[in-house]
């Protein structure tokens, strides 16, 4: 994510990270 812009990592970071935590 990071060649993505700062508002897509925003709200891309968060959301993998409690894919991670579901998995």
């Amino acid at each position: 994510v990071a060649h993505l812009p700062d508002k897509a990592n925003n709200y891309l970071a968060p959301a993998l990270s409690v894919l991670e935590k579901n998995t």
